[in-house]
């Protein structure tokens, strides 16, 4: 097993599937490279896991055979971590199962790219690689697999379905980190800084520029912010 960092294994991450681009390749090529893929690991088991987002409603799932496991996050939580925190669901039943080997797809390519790129600055990132690897140290194989999303297959459906019904749940109670925060703030900024670019008396460059930190010009970028 490779150990990355003197302690992390390095986790199986699988893009067979999803090897090409979307707007150059048909949905049905993606389900003949699902089923292929599938007959190739009869053995495994399957977990498929999805995030989803509506304004300020997020919530992540993971179904396992029959079994579907949901949880609605605070709503100031991105797409992104709710893509991971699906991740990390899934790996809970792989803990508690006697089986030994199991395929976990997934449609979130960025997912993926934190996890295999080590960003360990993200602490639900770093939490499951550390889940990955105790799981791993157990003798159970575990394979990321990339799916793209919406292109019927079936299992991948349900879980996007699964995930969007969970929206109406009850807020489970977690911590969140402050950069989870930094688009809201963003957003607050900015609806000050237009307001305040609205109500100006006299602003001749308003007609110009109605909106402020749309990039026009680069000289008009500069402009707005230095009045």
């Amino acid at each position: 097993m490779l150990l990355l960092h003197g302690y992390y294994s390095n986790p199986h991450i699988n893009y067979d599937i999803h090897y090409s681009s979307k707007d150059n390749t048909s949905p049905e090529i993606y389900r003949n490279k699902f089923f292929e893929f599938c007959d190739h690991y009869t053995d495994f088991s399957q977990l498929y896991t999805d995030g989803s987002k509506m304004t300020n409603e997020v919530a992540a799932e993971v179904v396992h055979g029959n079994v579907i496991k949901t949880t609605r996050l605070p709503s100031k939580a991105s797409i992104f971590r709710a893509e991971l925190h699906a991740i990390s669901l899934a790996l809970s039943p792989v803990r508690h199962s006697k089986e030994k080997n199991f395929i976990i797809f997934l449609d979130s390519m960025s997912s993926l790219e934190a996890i295999s790129g080590f960003k360990l600055e993200i602490d639900i990132v770093q939490n499951i690689i550390k889940d990955y690897t105790h799981l791993a140290n157990s003798d159970k194989t575990i394979i990321l697999c990339s799916v793209p999303s919406h292109v019927n297959i079936r299992s991948n459906e349900k879980a996007d379905t699964a995930a969007k019904s969970a929206l109406s749940l009850p807020i489970t109670n977690m911590k969140l980190p402050a950069r989870e925060l930094i688009p809201c703030v963003s957003k607050f900024c900015l609806d000050e800084w237009q307001d305040i670019w609205d109500c100006r008396e006299g602003n001749k460059l308003h007609s110009i520029y109605p909106k402020v930190g749309v990039v026009i010009l680069a000289g008009g970028e500069l402009l707005l912010e230095q009045l």
